[in-house]
């Protein structure tokens, strides 16, 4: 036994959990063997189902088997059942563990289980979901696009399955199946998608759902995953089919752009590697005066002398603009601000504002300018578009609301305006955080007492599972937990779970324990720090 098992199995036989997440991190085997039994047989015979669910998530065999003095060739099923461990053998069957799988002496787990009246309803429920080769039907419904599983209908016995657990003999979940077969966006929202993070684990060719999308050239389900939050890789640009490249090109462009305007660095480096087009990014990072993502550009080989067009031309617009005359009309009365809302060229219209033009009596430039003056903290142009009756809660392309921009940047006085004028604080984005989890992000503890003296709910979780405190936590903003928590505030204990041990904060990370009895490894972002 090496010696990172030896500390996986001393780990597992005193209940540490922390240890245990540790050892299959740094790559035990969740297989080792101590004194003949499996770290599997273990936990299922110590009713550690925390420890379990670790070693299952880390791909631990679950037909591997033991043998005691009464009986040779038990597997983890097997004790679990003779020991009446319920929750044990619910994860077990979840994770598809054989109910025909015989001991030396021809007994499977279900034999096992009338014999002692132990978990039958359960196990004989199960059972009835498996057809002759063993195959769940979920799995057979979405191979044959089942009409009844596709609009919803799930089989009975289905909706209480956890399917982050179930794999096929490629080890591929069920939305890599409807993924490969090009399933639509609905599909996926009815079923399949109640946990995001089954859009990064991978089968055994080591591909998420969006490489099979990819490589099958089905661009809609292509398009929904990356909404839906899937991560682009090179490997994924490396096996799309052509009819896909363009497109994830494209949005590796857009991802590119979010992270030079954020100071990102590490999503700079990682859109460039997924393919994006450096050179729109290059004239701006440069007006910007920001040195860092300007660097990364060029050394990615974004040529200066060659970028794209309507950059070119913002650029030549800003140098303009402060020597025109913003009244000129041309042949048909329209100034160029108006021509600019006219084609709803955004990028022109924020050129504009950016140069101190103004029309606030144009109903679209109101939107705009209301938008870009709560995230740049201009207390006056607010005040002029609230009196001017612009409505507070419209949503720009990722349903932020001003407020939500104002709260990130940690822009108080116009917060404060923006909720005098009936803001909604508690309006979710796409990504389903409201503007105190922004705040919460950024450790502004002046926006927060703000948003908690006019009632926001602290305890709105994120499509992550984040709460606000979660949030501060993970971003170490101390004070700012504090005023949550002595506000009302909690935390999603199986978030903490992951971010503490992610820190290797012990303390935090047996409190999380000790209020939850389960560890929800599903999210989406900190399940790569425990497992990667």
């Amino acid at each position: 036994m090496s010696e990172l098992d030896s500390k996986l199995a001393v780990a597992v036989t005193e209940k540490r959990i922390f240890d245990v997440a540790k050892a299959l991190r740094d790559g035990a085997s969740p297989d080792a063997v101590y004194k003949g039994k499996g770290m599997i047989h273990i936990a299922a015979e110590k009713n550690y189902y925390v420890i379990l669910k670790l070693l299952i998530l880390h791909n631990v065999s679950l037909e591997k088997t033991m043998s005691t003095d009464t009986e040779d060739d038990l597997t983890a099923l097997h004790v679990a059942v003779i020991h009446d461990h319920r929750d044990i053998v619910c994860l077990l069957t979840k994770a598809g563990a054989d109910l025909n799988k015989e001991t030396k002496n021809g007994q499977t787990p279900l034999d096992i289980a009338r014999e002692k009246d132990h978990c039958v309803h359960h196990l004989e429920n199960i059972e009835n979901l498996h057809g002759e080769k063993g195959i769940i039907v979920t799995h057979c419904a979405i191979s044959l696009q089942f009409n009844n599983v596709a609009s919803g209908k799930v089989p009975y016995g289905i909706s209480d399955i956890d399917i982050t657990l179930f794999r096929d003999s490629d080890q591929k979940t069920l939305v890599h199946i409807a993924a490969e077969k090009g399933l639509n966006g609905s599909y996926f929202d009815q079923f399949l998608l109640e946990d995001e993070t089954m859009l990064c684990l991978k089968d055994k060719n080591e591909w998420t759902p969006l490489h099979l999308a990819a490589s099958n050239g089905h661009v809609n389900t292509v398009r929904f995953l990356l909404r839906t939050g899937a991560e682009l890789s090179p490997s994924v640009i490396e096996i799309a089919h052509e009819s896909v490249v363009p497109y994830l090109k494209n949005h590796a462009t857009e991802l590119l752009k979010e992270a030079a305007f954020d100071l990102n660095l590490d999503g700079v480096k990682q859109a460039l590697a997924n393919g994006a087009n450096g050179s729109p990014c290059l004239l701006e990072a440069v007006s910007e005066h920001n040195r860092a993502v300007t660097s990364l550009l060029i050394e990615a080989g974004v040529d200066p002398n060659q970028v794209d067009k309507s950059f070119l031309m913002s650029q030549a617009m800003k140098s303009l603009l402060d020597k025109v005359d913003s009244s000129i009309l041309n042949k048909n009365g329209k100034t160029a601000l108006d021509l600019a809302l006219a084609r709803r060229s955004t990028d022109a219209v924020l050129v504009f504002l950016e140069a101190g033009w103004r029309d606030y009596d144009n109903e679209k430039f109101q939107i705009l300018a209301l938008h870009y003056a709560s995230k740049q903290g201009l207390m006056n142009d607010v005040s002029i578009l609230i009196s001017k009756g612009v409505p507070v809660n419209v949503k720009d392309k990722f349903d932020k609301t001003a407020l939500h921009l104002s709260c990130e940047r940690g822009h108080s006085d116009v917060a404060n305006a923006l909720i005098k004028a009936k803001a909604d604080v508690n309006c979710q984005d796409k990504s389903g955080k409201t503007p105190v989890h922004y705040a919460a992000e950024n450790g502004h503890k002046n926006i927060i007492k703000i948003l908690i003296d006019n009632g926001c709910d602290l305890n709105i979780k994120d499509k992550t599972g984040r709460m606000p405190m979660n949030s501060c936590y993970a971003n170490d903003w101390t004070e700012a937990l504090q005023l949550i928590q002595t506000s009302g505030g909690e935390f999603n204990y199986d978030m903490l779970i992951l971010d503490s041990a992610a820190k290797n904060d012990v303390e935090m990370f047996e409190l999380a324990l000790s209020k939850t009895s389960d560890i929800n490894c599903k999210n989406i972002v900190s399940i790569k720090y425990l497992y990667a």
